[in-house]
């Protein structure tokens, strides 16, 4: 057995300086190496029990060099843990703890950022080794800025949630101490709409930044982001329907990361049915506005989105609901109040559609503002935009 008292890390990794390496694993696995080898966990080791499948409390980040982190490959929840970690803390090296590893899985782990993987139970020898490893080979450097990402999520389709993202993105560039330059994002693979709601005629598309792979880089990105004006940047969806499900998570992430490294501001429009990479953007965001109308069908799916977030650890402060109303109809039985009592949460901000110029202007390639100026519309996506600045902006 390999004993040590203390851990004798190299470098800037050296000791004295509070817990540098946090062990996030069930309490089994945390007790089963502390029985192997008592001397392992020093007051510079912290360790915190959890389920593969529980939030980690981010205050538990503090001073830490290196985490070992439990995943469940199979648990989306254990995934989206995986990358909350690396959204508050893109430059933490991050050791995986898997109970069964596979050259696939790893593989995939590795593409997600991750810096090293071991095998559960966790030999004490070998995770000292990773641990000096990850800390050897960790650049000093400035934590890399990445400007904020709100996410556009509909709770189903036709609550206008696209033709919100468009205007929205011209509002937060607008405003007075937000972003100066926004870059909107269309992943609504299918039937994305973004560039022609706004007249844009895409050079290359979100499909063709994902096959690049490792060859993506600034330029290419900046190529791919048609300007509409000085301020606001579109990158469209593909133009050939492309499979929902054939988007790789790890590219997607690297894409979306190297745009909030390019603009002041990322808006993501996703498409209205699930996918497995969804997740994964909306774990990286810093705003996710849930975007649903007066339907009962539409509320009860936004329910059910608001539980996954719940279920997967979403912090419910970075989550803002958006009604559409379109007042069409003549006896109108569900209101803003019954919405937030069956949501269990509040409506942040409410959005009137029915304008009668929107089609002609989203037929002309125009926002609505450059075709009639002071509509309902236009106020409410103000008063949604000046929300948005005062919390991701001037809070900051």
């Amino acid at each position: 057995m390999n004993t040590r008292s203390t851990l004798d890390l190299p470098g800037s990794f050296a000791m004295g300086h509070g817990m540098e390496t946090l062990i996030v694993a069930q309490a089994a696995h945390i007790d089963a190496l502390q029985a192997a080898d008592p001397d392992f966990a020093a007051s510079h080791i912290g360790t915190c029990a959890l389920q593969p499948s529980e939030p980690l409390p981010e205050d538990r980040l503090g001073g830490v060099r290196v985490i070992v982190l439990e995943v469940d490959p199979g648990e989306p929840a254990s995934l989206a843990r995986l990358e909350r970690v690396r959204t508050v803390a893109p430059t933490l090296p991050v050791i995986v703890a898997l109970a069964q590893t596979d050259t696939r899985v790893v593989r995939a782990l590795l593409r997600r950022g991750v810096n090293d993987v071991v095998d559960l139970p966790m030999d004490p020898a070998e995770l000292f080794d990773r641990i000096v490893d990850c800390a050897a080979n960790s650049a000093v450097a400035e934590p890399l800025q990445l400007a904020p990402q709100i996410t556009v999520m509909r709770a189903s389709g036709g609550a206008g949630a696209t033709t919100l993202l468009t205007h929205l993105g011209a509002a937060l560039a607008a405003a007075e101490g937000g972003p100066r330059s926004v870059c909107l994002i269309d992943l609504d693979m299918q039937s994305g709409e973004v560039a022609n709601y706004l007249g844009v005629q895409p050079i290359s598309t979100v499909g063709d930044l994902l096959e690049a792979g490792d060859r993506l880089d600034a330029d290419m990105l900046r190529d791919a982001a048609v300007g509409r004006g000085d301020d606001l940047h579109v990158i469209a969806a593909p133009t050939d329907i492309e499979p929902i499900e054939n988007v790789p998570a790890d590219r997607l992430a690297a894409l979306i990361d190297l745009a909030r490294t390019q603009f002041d501001c990322v808006l993501v429009d996703l498409p209205a049915s699930w996918a497995n990479w969804t997740l994964s953007a909306i774990a990286h965001s810093d705003r996710i506005l849930l975007v649903t109308d007066e339907k009962l069908k539409s509320i009860r799916q936004a329910r059910r989105r608001i539980a996954l977030f719940d279920e997967v650890g979403i912090d419910r402060q970075c989550v803002d609901i958006v009604l559409t109303r379109t007042g069409r109809s003549l006896f109108r039985s569900v209101g803003k109040s019954d919405v937030e009592d069956t949501l269990g949460c509040s409506v942040d901000g409410t959005i009137a559609l029915g304008e009668k110029d929107m089609a002609e202007a989203q037929d002309q390639g125009l926002l609505l503002t450059e075709l009639r100026s002071r509509s309902a519309y236009e106020k409410s996506v103000d008063a949604l935009a000046g929300h948005l600045v005062q919390s991701l902006w001037e809070s900051a």
